[in-house]
């Protein structure tokens, strides 16, 4: 009886720690794949595209020692749109965000720092453009 105990409070404990270190990257229907963390957002393509402009030209989005990014590429289409900022004082050092209008209302949005991706950046950068959105 004790074997089954032990068993089933294993299972219970796996369980619990895949819910715990999965849930911290899907509250908000967010995910995080291959370096992209990835949200929609219930705004239309026009307003998310120029907030996230606004926020690089107003040096919002930094790096991790402060130093402003600057807008490198910046290109749209009636559907997507492709920015790439970088760190002047550390080129390697890029922030990507890609949008896709999913339909009138509802933007897909997809923010990756660095070439392998920091989470942390990232969703700071979507709570800061959150915000902006809810004024």
């Amino acid at each position: 009886m004790k074997n089954y105990s032990k068993s089933f409070l294993r299972i219970i404990l796996i369980i619990l720690i895949t819910v715990m270190t999965t849930s911290c990257v899907s509250i908000d229907n967010t995910k995080y794949e291959n370096g992209y963390y990835i949200t929609e957002l219930n705004y239309n393509f026009d307003k998310i595209y120029q907030m996230t402009i606004n926020s690089i030209k107003t040096s919002i989005t930094y790096d991790e020692n402060g130093h402003p990014y600057y807008l490198v590429e910046n290109s749209q289409n009636n559907d997507k749109a492709t920015i790439v900022a970088i760190d002047n004082n550390d080129p390697s050092d890029r922030l990507k965000i890609i949008i896709y209008r999913i339909s009138k209302n509802v933007t897909k949005i997809m923010i990756k720092y660095d070439s392998n991706g920091d989470s942390i950046r990232s969703s700071a950068l979507l709570n800061t453009l959150k915000e902006w959105l809810a004024v």
